[in-house]
């Protein structure tokens, strides 16, 4: 087994680890994060390849999980990216684009995609 990181979140204890033969990109930021006036060190650690994750509710086989670990009095923060069952098709990811850009295109006129080729 590979790299291991337990931690806590919302009371429980998680835990993601390394599947083997698939090494994760593991990236550490230190910070800082602010709150009622008073600046607390913040870690952030980003683990991008495909790894399993333990939330505590539920084991998770994800893309990109990111903890922001602010100490005892802020907690950490989990996000992350649960893997597709089934990769979607160019059609699909196609079809989210153009809805995404909608979306886009309402909520601020005039932007648009990166990709958009209009």
């Amino acid at each position: 087994m590979g790299k291991v990181h337990e931690f806590m979140n919302s009371n429980r204890i998680c835990r993601r680890w390394e599947l083997d033969g698939r090494p994760v990109q593991v990236i550490e930021k230190q910070g800082t994060t602010p709150y009622r006036g008073v600046d607390h060190p913040t870690v952030i650690t980003i683990w991008k390849g495909l790894h399993m994750l333990d939330t505590g509710r539920g084991i998770w086989q994800v893309d990109q999980s990111t903890t922001c670990d602010a100490g005892p009095k802020l907690g950490t923060a989990l996000i992350y990216d649960v893997h597709p069952a089934v990769p979607a098709t160019e059609e699909e990811r196609q079809a989210n684009r153009r809805a995404l850009d909608l979306v886009i295109r309402q909520i601020r006129p005039g932007w648009h995609l990166v990709d958009d080729p209009a």
